[in-house]
């Protein structure tokens, strides 16, 4: 990678007021000026330049604002030139023509950060923010992913990975050099300071555990009987009529979901088809299609139309619906386990939302301002938490096994240089990528 030049539009495909291409590779800036049949210098670095750019007939495909960013001192570190010029896709199409005629190559998902990871400018942790920051659904979100580009985060994980390091040294140390070091006082300090950076590793799990919603979004199912009223719950909560509603059981025949923001938590919300027995194949699938749903939710609302025994669940909400039907006196007043809610009125819906929210980030501490922003991040670290936990067990033993403690350390650098991307499998890395957009 990086032996030849690469070219893809950075902007979405459409109509709009502009588009900009990126070009990225040794023949970057000698393209441009084949393209426009000026001469390179032409084209200082770093300086907007108004050209026309020609087709191979030598007639005007549009006049551009470029910009020349040489090498290394650029986004990929190789020669980066950008193209802007206006936003009609048979001009972009035009003009990404003309360049791939000349020898350019139409560059894969994530190619340009992927260059920018090998010529050592990002790590893995910023090069996978370059992803999250573009399809960030929340305002918390974009802070933690822009945190993480900046490198707050590498920067706490690299001081981790030397609280590590530390201990581990004075370990082999001891091995190779002095044993007589290890005495009682050495394992009571190495045990503090390992117990330290398990708390750490911990940390960075529940701030992860804690903004992840933020980050992903989360799936909400709404899920219960026929007719007690999911349909006119789901449009409630997006505010528009998008499920048809009906008196007949059965109305819903497959589930339907929508996106929407609940108090700054981006949510996927499903309806789905009421649970029951019926001899309709369609039916059938439908309510197997609700069941598949179900499983895969990050919360469930389990909606009821009349009193029934529950147990409590951490990750469902029992929803209980039609309160404009029911005789309020006939329901305890310390009725637990169940949000009361008229769909149709909206009552209730306020509190209702506030127990989502409450149930999917309303634990996320305000104090967390830099957070593990990938499950690749956080399964890594899992790993580097339960290596340090294994090494301070050790301690815990009248006569350590320092060779074992020193094999735990070292798998936990291991955790941490993956996430960094310090080492990595080549398939780990195409599949990062591969999630990019084209064009970034």
């Amino acid at each position: 990678m990086g032996n030849d030049t690469i070219i893809a539009p950075a902007t979405p495909p459409g109509v709009g007021g502009l588009s900009v291409l990126r070009l990225s590779g040794p023949i970057a800036f000698e393209s441009l000026s084949s393209v426009s049949k000026r001469p390179v210098y032409c084209f200082p670095p770093r300086v907007a330049t108004l050209t026309p750019i020609f087709n191979n007939s030598g007639a005007i495909i549009d006049t551009c604002i470029v910009t020349f960013f040489p090498g290394p001192a650029s986004y990929t570190a190789e020669d980066v030139v950008e193209v802007s010029c206006h936003g009609n896709p048979i001009i972009v199409s035009s003009i990404l023509s003309v360049f791939l005629e000349i020898g350019l190559r139409l560059a894969d998902p994530g190619e340009f950060t992927k260059r920018s990871f090998l010529n050592g400018k990002l790590d893995l942790v910023q090069a996978e923010s370059v992803a999250q920051r573009i399809s960030s659904k929340s305002v918390r979100a974009s802070e933690l992913t822009n945190r993480a580009f900046s490198g707050d985060l590498s920067a706490r994980l690299d001081s981790l990975r030397n609280d590590i390091i530390s201990i581990l040294s004075a370990c082999e140390h001891g091995l190779d050099i002095s044993e007589e070091d290890f005495n009682e006082d050495f394992n009571i300090n190495s045990l503090l300071t390992i117990n330290n950076i398990s708390s750490k590793c911990k940390l960075f799990l529940e701030g992860f555990d804690e903004n992840r919603y933020y980050i992903s979004g989360a799936r909400v199912v709404i899920s219960g009987k026929p007719n007690v009223g999911k349909s006119t719950l789901f449009n409630a909560l997006i505010g528009t009529d998008r499920a048809i509603t009906s008196e007949r059981p059965g109305t819903t025949r497959d589930y339907i979901e929508t996106e929407l923001t609940i108090k700054g938590v981006p949510v996927q919300l499903f309806d789905t088809a009421g649970l029951r027995e019926s001899f309709d194949v369609v039916e059938q699938e439908g309510v197997r299609r609700a069941l598949s749903v179900k499983k895969s939710c990050d919360l469930l609302l389990e909606v009821h139309d009349v009193i029934e025994y529950i147990e409590p669940t951490k990750r469902i909400i029992h929803v209980l619906n039609k309160s404009d039907l029911h005789n309020m006196d006939d329901i305890p007043k310390d009725l637990s386990g169940y949000f009361i809610i008229s769909a149709k009125n909206g009552d209730g819906l306020g509190a209702l939302k506030s127990a989502i929210f409450s149930a999917l980030a309303g634990r996320a501490s305000s104090y967390v301002d830099v957070s593990l922003i990938t499950k690749r991040q956080a399964d890594s670290m899992a790993c580097c938490h339960h290596h340090t936990l294994n090494a301070a067990s050790f301690f815990k033993e009248g006569f350590p096994e320092y060779e074992l403690v020193s094999f735990e350390l070292r798998e936990a650098i291991k955790q941490i240089d993956v996430i960094l991307g310090a080492t990595y499998p080549d398939d780990i890395l195409s599949k990062i990528f591969d999630e990019f957009c084209v064009g970034k």
